[in-house]
């Protein structure tokens, strides 16, 4: 996001987006603050965006639990997603985030197209209806 000129692209909430990661990395620190990656991470970034070490100097901590991210795609253009963290209790400090798409929405469409490019093309061909099912079986 601070380091890369096309981030700005693909986060249409791009100011929000940035203060977000910055705090979501300060709750990462506080929680390991002997992670080497995540050290490197953040010497990386404090060094080389003037940004970054603005934000980080705030001090702002988040916990995102639920809300929309708002995205652009190249190739299929905004799309809009809902959702929602859990902490695995199996696996203290680790969060699972799951997006969900508002059936029948203009991002459920883009989803399913994106999907369609990436599938191979056996998989991309349509599942036999009742009747072709029935005429096997026969």
């Amino acid at each position: 996001m601070f380091l890369d000129a096309d981030a700005p692209r693909f986060h249409r909430d791009f100011d929000v987006a940035k203060h977000d990661v910055v705090a979501l990395l300060r709750v990462a620190s506080a929680q390991d603050p002997r992670a080497r990656e995540l050290i490197e991470i953040l010497g990386t970034l404090t060094t080389q965006s003037e940004e970054f070490s603005s934000l980080w100097a705030s001090h702002d901590v988040l916990r995102h639990r639920s809300g929309t991210k708002l995205l652009t795609h190249p190739g299929v253009g905004d799309l809009k997603f809902g959702y929602e963290s859990f902490e695995l209790s199996a696996d203290p400090g680790l969060v699972m985030l799951v997006f969900t798409v508002e059936p029948g929405s203009a991002t459920a469409e883009a989803v399913r197209r994106l999907g369609s490019w990436a599938a191979p093309s056996h998989c991309a061909q349509k599942a036999p209806g009742p009747a072709a099912e029935q005429q096997r079986r026969t």
